[in-house]
């Protein structure tokens, strides 16, 4: 499975913890991805880039979602940098 479908997956989730159902919490992992979405319907996606090899620039992504119809998305990308 790619990981542009993994994401979209995660995107999926996001909307459907936020419903207006009573929640019990969820928690997902696949490879270098992870979904946790908490009893009060906020939901967090992060995910992880290789930190393997020389040529390699690890990255991290991190998703979050508030509960509620018109919560913003929050988005943040973290770089590692070699000092």
């Amino acid at each position: 499975m790619g990981n542009w479908r993994i994401v979209l997956f995660g995107f999926y989730m996001l909307g459907q913890c936020t419903m207006g159902q009573a929640l019990e919490g969820i928690r997902f992992q696949h490879k270098d991805w992870e979904l946790a979405c908490d009893n009060i319907g906020t939901c967090r996606m992060a995910g992880y880039g290789s930190s393997e090899g020389e040529e390699s620039f690890p990255v991290s992504l991190y998703i979050e979602r508030k509960a509620g119809n018109e919560a913003l998305i929050g988005l943040a990308r973290i770089e590692e940098i070699r000092l």
